[in-house]
């Protein structure tokens, strides 16, 4: 299974981490949970947890990015076009992104259109407040839908494509 592989590779780190404690300079995110006393195997459910939701996230974008360009083949085409005239080799390198300003605002556009977290974190209102034509009493939870600020057609306009 592979989650056991993952966590025994974890173990000699927690181990190390645990033998050595604080004493070695800077700490970082797993020092700091076997310094408040999480197990070995809360840590892991942890770190799976956040790997799972990095990958998630990315897998999403490139999956709406690449139903986006399906939907608009003149984009794609654009995308191909920029592509061939910038990549000389076969493989595309994490280095070679910043020669494609067209790949990058599609991506941008489709982070626009499809949020990987529609609702950001809920906030609470310090004081009464008012909102437009709203009134916000002190204390209430709340929660902006980007997913709806993002499609805005006051904000954007009626174009919503990359």
């Amino acid at each position: 299974m592979l989650a056991a592989k993952i966590q025994a590779g974890w173990e000699p780190v927690f181990y190390e981490k645990r033998k050595r404690g604080a004493s070695l300079g800077q700490q970082d995110f797993v020092d700091c949970l076997l310094k408040n006393g999480f197990t070995n195997s809360q840590i892991h459910q942890l770190l799976v947890e956040l790997f799972a939701a990095g990958t998630d996230t990315s897998t999403s974008t490139v999956e709406w990015t690449r139903a986006e360009l399906y939907k608009n083949p003149e984009t794609m085409k654009k995308v191909c076009q920029e592509l061939e005239m910038e990549i000389k080799q076969d493989l595309l390198k994490e280095s070679n992104v910043m020669q494609l300003p067209y790949l990058q605002a599609c991506v941008k556009e489709t982070l626009r259109l499809h949020p990987p977290a529609p609702l950001l974190i809920p906030h609470r209102a310090s004081e009464t407040c008012q909102i437009m034509n709203y009134t916000i009493p002190k204390n209430a939870r709340i929660v902006v839908n980007v997913w709806a600020v993002e499609r805005d057609p006051s904000i954007w306009g009626r174009a919503i494509r990359i």
